[in-house]
């Protein structure tokens, strides 16, 4: 993933702890995303509601846990809170007084709503600019389908959300008022072999073995390797990246997503947050009724890979973090 905010109450791993924590912020009172409060660098110290990760294994036996977070990595540092403080991503990694550095890693982000006017309004003034994309502009677009609708996760750069057309939109738009649903969150659109090669470093990390054909499992090799030679977080990310732009030049892609501009013009390859349907199946289902789109990785209804008559390739994936969609244009 890569892309989306950490709001409150986010399910947090410990690699010393016993049972996952749920993430409690406490210094952000203004800044919402999706109706939650935005987790950011200075959720800091006993930030975890009650047991915190159980138990810490950094005693023996273990001691209740208490956690003391001193530090974040990987945040978004692209908007700035106050003036004072970053918004979290789901690639953030925490460091605990009482652990290790990055001992932290975040599995669920904690976003459910799309950010309205209820939110809107009871974020303080001074705030509403740093966050909520709509600040100050929900009058005028209360109405407008495609705004209210369809939107991008906040840290999908404006470069990689002019790419999508309008015509993809559109599709997501109609399947989401057919199907009954109120949103449908972009969570990830082209992507560099930087981003890619960072998005991979970051599951494997924490945990999240995704199953790669031929090309991706040889980046995951390099990943191993770092790992076995004790390289810096930096320098195995740095030889993953050189990894897949060797790979794009043999024309063995590692993900759908990278690919050059015109390519992806030709046709759009998005992925859409699973956490924000009233009814995730009935939206893939209208999905299938539409002949451009070609493609669609699910990971949440065990089935069978088949093509419909439409010609729309579905397949089931456990190890999508979201749903992936494909629609020629």
């Amino acid at each position: 993933m890569g892309d989306e905010y950490v709001v409150n109450k986010a399910v947090c791993i410990c690699k010393l702890g016993l049972a996952p924590g749920i993430l409690k912020v406490m210094d952000n009172t203004g800044v919402y995303m999706n109706g939650k409060l935005t987790a950011t660098t200075m959720t800091l110290g006993n930030t975890f509601e009650p047991p915190g990760f159980g138990s810490c294994k950094k005693s023996w036996p273990p001691i209740p846990c208490v956690p003391a977070i001193t530090k974040w990595t990987d945040y978004y540092e692209g908007v700035s809170i106050n003036g004072t403080s970053y918004p979290l991503l789901d690639l953030s990694q925490g460091t605990c007084a009482l652990g290790f550095a990055n001992c932290i890693s975040i599995i669920s982000t904690g976003q459910v709503e799309i950010p309205g006017i209820f939110q809107d309004k009871k974020s303080a003034t001074v705030h509403r600019g740093d966050i909520n994309p709509f600040s100050g502009s929900f009058q005028k677009e209360e109405n407008t389908k495609t705004h209210s609708i369809v939107t991008f996760a906040k840290s999908i750069t404006e470069e990689r959300r002019t790419i999508v057309s309008q015509k993809t939109l559109q599709i997501l738009e109609e399947a989401a008022i057919k199907s009954s649903n109120k949103s449908v969150v972009i969570t990830s659109t082209i992507r560099s072999t930087r981003k890619q090669a960072e998005a991979m470093y970051h599951n494997e990390n924490s945990g999240k073995h995704i199953r790669y054909r031929a090309p991706g499992q040889a980046v995951i090799d390099v990943y191993k390797e770092g790992i076995r030679k004790g390289y810096s977080k930096e320098k195995i990310i740095e030889n993953m990246d050189n990894k897949i732009k060797q790979l794009s030049e043999q024309d063995r892609r590692v993900s759908l997503h990278v690919v050059t501009p015109d390519m992806y013009k030709r046709r759009n390859v998005i992925d859409v947050s699973t956490t924000t349907f009233q009814d995730a199946k009935a939206f893939i289902q209208e999905l299938l009724n539409n002949s451009s789109v070609v493609k669609i990785i699910q990971p949440l209804y065990e089935s069978k890979s088949f093509s419909n008559s439409q010609g729309v390739k579905i397949l089931y994936d456990k190890g999508e973090a979201a749903i992936h969609i494909e629609i020629n244009q």
